[in-house]
C-alpha cells in the first residue's frame, strides 16, 4: 500500500496509523504488507515518522517508493529507514525504484535493504 502522504504531512498520525493498521489487519500476518513511503516527497523527519508508525501498525516491509512519481531509492533513505525499524522484529526494508545496475543493488544492500526491487529494460531489435 502507498501511504496517505496528506495525513503524514499534516501530522495526522492517528489517521496515518489507522490506514496502515486496517490493511495490516486484513492481511492477518499471512500476507506480507509493504508500506510504500514515496520517499522523494518526504523530509527525513517524515521518513522516520512514517517508518516508525508503519512498523507499529503492522507493516512487514517499509519500501522506499514506487518510482511512478519520480525519484528513486537512495542509500541514505534505506539506511534511515533501517535504523528506524531495527527495534521491531520482523520489519524489513525494501529498496525500490531506479535500481538498474549491480552497483546500485550492492549500494542498497550495504545500506541495509532486506529486499530490492529492480527492473532492467533491454532493447530488442
Amino acid at each position: 500500500m502507498v501511504i496517505n502522504i496528506g495525513a503524514l504531512k499534516s501530522k495526522n498520525y492517528s489517521l496515518f496509523y489507522n490506514d496502515i493498521a486496517l490493511v495490516a489487519s486484513t492481511c492477518q500476518n499471512s500476507i506480507p504488507l509493504k508500506v510504500i513511503l514515496e520517499t522523494v516527497f518526504l523530509t527525513d523527519e517524515e521518513k522516520i515518522a512514517a517508518s516508525f508508525i508503519a512498523a507499529e501498525a503492522g507493516a512487514t516491509f517499509v519500501k522506499t517508493c514506487t518510482g511512478f512519481l519520480g525519484g528513486g531509492a537512495a542509500a541514505e533513505d534505506v539506511l534511515l529507514m533501517k535504523k528506524t525499524v531495527a527495534y521491531k522484529e520482523g520489519v524489513k526494508v525494501k529498496a525500490s525504484a531506479g535500481i538498474r545496475s549491480f552497483e546500485k543493488c550492492k549500494e542498497m544492500y550495504l545500506a541495509g535493504a532486506d529486499r530490492i526491487g529492480t527492473c532492467v529494460f533491454t532493447a530488442h531489435h
